[in-house]
């Protein structure tokens, strides 16, 4: 079940859970991370209507409540820059306890989407926005089947594992794709993941600018 929240200014997450409540904890994937029952979805936290200080703010409430799941994507925005500056003040072993998972494929300048270069380009491009040495999850972010097919995406993305760069690496999307993922071995997260373990214990926050009805 997705938990819905609202952010008013500023902002207080605002989550349907007992105050006495202790986030459980689940092993994420094929990885040996472990993962809080709660995990902050933060594509909206690249909305330009939420200041900066904002969503720094949102940002350590979630922590401070036990969140340790951030997942975020090239296309949220200004999510990685604003998750950036949030690790980029806290210590390294609150750093160490956290999951950042992001996403690529596309979107670097001048590269072309769906090849080896923009999965490498694209990881490099994370680090610097999120201002770390690793990120915890890379996800290919809804490739295409045929692309996915090829298998010549894998390999940037074992490299990116071998380097330290990325701790695990997966798939995001839905349909046909997300079937070929689940039966690469190459993948250690997918999007059935997630839902799975949405449904076992790892729901996301849906991060709302406005109240919901």
């Amino acid at each position: 079940m997705t938990l819905g929240v609202q952010v008013p200014t500023p902002p207080t997450i605002l989550l349907a859970l007992d105050d006495a409540m202790t986030l459980a904890k689940r092993r994420l994937g094929q990885t040996r991370m472990t993962v809080s029952a709660l995990g902050l979805g933060a594509g909206p936290l690249g909305d330009p209507k939420l200041s900066d200080n904002d969503a720094t703010r949102l940002l350590h409430e979630a922590v401070a409540g036990g969140i340790n799941v951030l997942d975020t994507a090239p296309s949220y925005g200004a999510s990685e820059s604003r998750i950036g500056r949030f690790l980029g003040a806290i210590t390294p072993s609150q750093r160490d306890a956290l999951v950042i998972a992001t996403k690529g494929g596309y979107g670097v300048e001048g590269t072309p989407d769906w090849t080896p270069d923009v999965i490498t380009r694209g990881i490099d491009q994370a680090l610097r926005r999120l201002d770390t040495d690793h990120v915890d999850v890379f996800l290919l972010h809804s490739c295409p089947l045929e692309r996915l097919t090829r298998g010549d995406l894998l390999e940037p993305l074992m490299l990116a594992k071998r380097a330290g760069k990325a701790r695990a690496v997966g798939y995001s999307g839905d349909g046909a794709a997300l079937t070929w993922a689940l039966d690469c071995a190459a993948f250690d997260v997918d999007r059935q993941n997630l839902g799975r373990l949405r449904a076992a214990g790892i729901p996301y926050v849906s991060v709302c600018l406005h109240p919901t009805t």
